[in-house]
């Protein structure tokens, strides 16, 4: 249970227009250790009507999702991060918010965002070869493809080159990064199976996971084993202790699906170890690390 109006005892924080939101709302929680993942579910109430009101009129920005974007992200994707947004009402909110002025002021910032109008997805699938750059994407609905020759035109001086209609490409540092409006969705990605999808071709997509996607304002996923294969990968077999003792704690999940509205939402840690509760597993690897690295113990 949390009375979020304890936050305006905070001065920055205080200041900020979401918290006249928030010090109305009441946040009631539960975490459950279970058999083979950890379920943790919140729910956000009001004090009162006008509270209420007050919440629904800041976050009129966002929508729910439809999912339709979940098709061009690969399946292997490490991590992905996806809201449903109303851009032109996205920029009143942050208009509105002190210390905003500057970055918004550019004419570009708000044409940009008023053209947002629907499902905005992050993906993150990996590094690159050479381990310098993340192999990512950023996925977005948008109802006027004139959006792209806006941000174009805001990059004079940028190697940029047309790569076809509606289709730009940028290189810089040794990565080649893909930009541009494909129907409703405008792109901009390192990642060469994204680009294929939006192209057209069927590939093994993320859409096999909507249900955390649609009808949710926001969700997260995170794939714990690929984040663990990858950190693995780079660190290479020379391992610190303490880096050691990272990944066997990483190793214990599977991966994160966290999914809500304004009215509430829903974490799942799902687990490697299927058959045991989550909760034992957790202290038999604690037991296990303080055996292995604090001998003295005697545990």
């Amino acid at each position: 249970y949390a009375n979020l109006s304890a936050v305006m005892n905070n001065p920055m924080l205080g200041a900020m227009p979401m918290m006249d939101v928030l010090k109305g709302a009441l946040v009631m929680g539960s975490a459950n250790f279970e058999k083979g993942r950890i379920v943790s579910d919140a729910a956000v109430s009001y004090k009162d009507k006008a509270s209420a009101e007050k919440a629904a009129a800041f976050y009129a920005y966002v929508r729910p999702q439809t999912g339709d974007l979940l098709r061009y992200v690969p399946a292997g994707s490490l991590a992905a991060l996806s809201y449903g947004l109303d851009g032109e009402k996205l920029y009143a909110m942050l208009a509105a918010m002190p210390g905003y002025g500057m970055m918004l002021g550019n004419p570009m910032v708000k044409q940009v965002l008023d053209a947002f109008d629907g499902d905005c997805v992050i993906s993150f699938s990996g590094m690159t070869a050479d381990g310098q750059y993340p192999v990512a994407s950023l996925l977005a609905q948008v109802k006027d493809p004139a959006v792209l020759q806006t941000i174009v035109s805001n990059l004079s001086g940028m190697p940029i080159q047309k790569a076809g209609e509606g289709e730009y490409t940028i290189s810089m540092g040794g990565v080649t990064v893909l930009f541009g409006v494909k129907g409703d969705v405008f792109y901009c990605t390192t990642d060469a199976v994204v680009k294929s999808a939006l192209d057209g071709a069927d590939i093994e997509s993320l859409a096999s996971m909507s249900k955390i996607f649609k009808g949710q304002s926001g969700s997260f996923y995170v794939d714990f084993e690929g984040v663990t294969a990858l950190t693995a990968q780079f660190v290479g077999g020379n391992v610190a202790p303490q880096v050691e003792a990272a990944l066997s704690v990483l190793a214990m999940f599977e991966d994160l699906e966290a999914y809500g509205t304004m009215k509430g939402g829903t974490a799942v840690v799902n687990m490697t170890d299927k058959e045991q509760n989550s909760f034992k597993t957790i202290c038999d690897k604690i037991g296990e690390l303080i055996r292995l690295y604090v001998p003295e113990a005697n545990l």
